[in-house]
């Protein structure tokens, strides 16, 4: 059996004629939230902030964003993997360590990210986040969205800021995630199992 994480990779192999294949959860997904938490030992380093999680280059996405901050008076915070990031806008953290990496998550009030993994602790955090969907990776990051039904949190138009102050219900995202997980971990189980 192959184990693929993206219903869209099914698809691909499937249409290859192979039809042992099975979908999982991303191993970030495998671990509740809880699990996560337990890495975070330092209290958070911001108060109130907008994290800023950008992986491509999208001029659109720091305008964005800087309106976004504007608009709410909240600061931006931005987490940089390269150098070239520290210029984008916000309060940069060079590359933080994992436990850096999560606290930033957990406690933000906002998310924007163009990143499936960014996508995938906003939710785990259940923080309120807006995806900007990156050209080449998109796919990733909407078929996670499709399966917790919060497709709403994909930005269509650059001038849409009705998010602001806008919560998220995350009961039946979370209700899905818990049911999907217990089957990836089943279905891995098994597999090692038989090896």
């Amino acid at each position: 059996t192959i184990f693929v994480r993206e219903k869209t990779a099914v698809e691909i192999i499937k249409k290859e004629g192979i039809d042992n294949v099975k979908l999982v959860l991303d191993p970030t997904l495998l671990l509740e939230n809880n699990e996560w938490e337990k890495l975070i030992k330092s209290k958070p380093k911001f108060k109130k902030y907008i994290l800023l999680y950008q992986l491509h280059d999208n001029p659109r996405f720091v305008e964005y964003a800087k309106s976004f901050s504007k608009q709410t008076g909240i600061k931006l915070v931005r987490i940089c993997p390269s150098v070239q990031s520290l210029f984008r806008g916000g309060k940069g953290v060079f590359l933080p360590t994992p436990q850096e990496f999560l606290s930033l998550f957990k406690n933000a009030e906002y998310v924007i990210t163009d990143s499936f993994h960014g996508t995938v602790f906003s939710l785990l955090f259940n923080r309120k986040f807006i995806d900007i969907l990156p050209s080449e990776t998109g796919t990733r990051i909407t078929n996670i969205l499709e399966l917790t039904k919060l497709e709403d949190r994909i930005l269509k138009d650059y001038n849409d800021f009705s998010y602001i102050g806008k919560d998220i219900d995350f009961t039946e995202a979370n209700t899905i995630l818990n049911e999907e997980r217990k089957k990836s971990i089943e279905l891995l189980k098994n597999a090692l199992m038989k090896c």
